[in-house]
């Protein structure tokens, strides 16, 4: 990926092709946008994005993983919201990330020369995921759901002090622009440092790798045409076959 190039990575089919055929762990795409690359229910300020999305094998299974991290800083509860193209997912998809809360500023710092893949399975499969699920993970209480719409079943359910208050516009843009796909909404209060959000799952459309690239922190519903510039320093990609 040459630095500085315009990317397109927030609709499905989304982010870098390769063949649906080859090795696992031969993809990947770790994104240092220039701007923040994210959607809140409610004004926030975020900075020191960064992205990774690849794939591995998982439990004998193929999977792709996702990870998302920024500094974010609000001043009551708020929520992020990521799109992920999973044919399921659920509570055990989501890895916390505070043993080793720096693997992504550690990837960064790496890609800016070659190294091999390493990736290491999990002690169990993902069983069939419920229409949405609240639970904690890391620093976050987190909203799974099946579809944007289905959040309003449980969003309630969000310990009050990271409960945010419902955003019915956004949870509709999300729901035209990601239709039939799985979301985290990301609930938190306060200052929260780099934390890195990691997720694995079984992906609907196995020959991309998809990273979420909207950027709406003010409230309103993402402008899907905005499109984010790299930082020439940040962005790395193996090379596909």
């Amino acid at each position: 990926m040459p630095p500085a190039q315009r990317l397109r990575l927030d609709r499905a089919p989304a982010g870098d092709r390769a063949p649906r055929q080859g090795p696992w762990g031969e993809r990947l795409l770790f994104v240092y946008p220039a701007a923040t690359m994210c959607c809140t229910f409610s004004p926030a300020r975020l900075s020191s994005t960064l992205l990774y999305a690849g794939d591995a094998q998982w439990n004998g299974a193929y999977v792709h993983v996702l990870a998302y991290q920024n500094t974010a800083s609000t001043s009551g509860p708020n929520a992020m919201i990521l799109p992920i193209p999973a044919t399921r997912i659920g509570p055990q998809n989501a890895v916390d990330t505070r043993p080793f809360r720096t693997f992504l500023e550690d990837i960064r710092q790496a890609t800016r020369r070659p190294i091999p893949p390493s990736y290491g399975p999990p002690p169990f499969a993902a069983p069939p995921a419920a229409r949405a699920v609240v639970f904690d993970v890391g620093s976050y209480a987190v909203v799974l759901a099946e579809s944007p719409r289905a959040v309003l079943s449980v969003l309630g359910q969000v310990p009050e002090p990271k409960r945010p208050a419902l955003n019915d516009r956004m949870l509709q843009a999300f729901e035209a622009y990601y239709p039939g796909w799985p979301v985290a909404v990301c609930c938190w209060n306060g200052n929260l440092q780099p934390e890195p959000l990691l997720w694995w799952y079984e992906p609907r459309y196995p020959e991309w790798l998809f990273a979420p690239a909207l950027d709406a922190h003010d409230g309103n519903p993402p402008d899907e045409h905005v499109r984010r510039r790299v930082a020439p320093a940040g962005a790395a990609r193996k090379q596909m076959r």
